[in-house]
């Protein structure tokens, strides 16, 4: 993704995104409008790293991801190593979980069995 967007910039990633998950029209015009520069600073210093997650978190955590996203597996490492749980969302991909009824849900139940109701 980094050579993407240094060498096709913005465009050339909303391109490579509506390829790789089905992203509704709104999503991609916005990441058209996105500075280059920025999203690489991004992608450069936000992909996750999951080594620092503690053998044993000291609060209720819940840790999720889709099935197809690239992370699912460092994820659900870091929640083993941390007694979190985790979810993993069938089907679905790293931009689809920012959407999906099924995360929402997970949420939601997580938290109310973090505050027993």
């Amino acid at each position: 993704m980094i050579d993407l967007i240094s060498e096709g910039g913005a465009e050339a990633v909303a391109d490579a995104m509506s390829q790789m998950w089905d992203m509704p029209d709104w999503a991609l015009e916005q990441q058209r409008r996105n500075d280059p520069r920025a999203v690489l600073a991004y992608f450069r210093s936000s992909w996750p790293d999951l080594s620092h997650v503690p053998d044993e978190l000291s609060m209720p955590s819940l840790l999720m991801c889709g099935t197809d996203d690239e992370v699912q597996d460092p994820m659900a490492r870091a929640a083993r190593r941390g007694n979190a749980e985790f979810v993993g969302l069938d089907g679905e991909d790293h931009m689809a979980t920012f959407l999906s009824v099924a995360a929402r849900t997970a949420y939601r139940d997580f938290l109310a069995h973090v505050h027993g109701g």
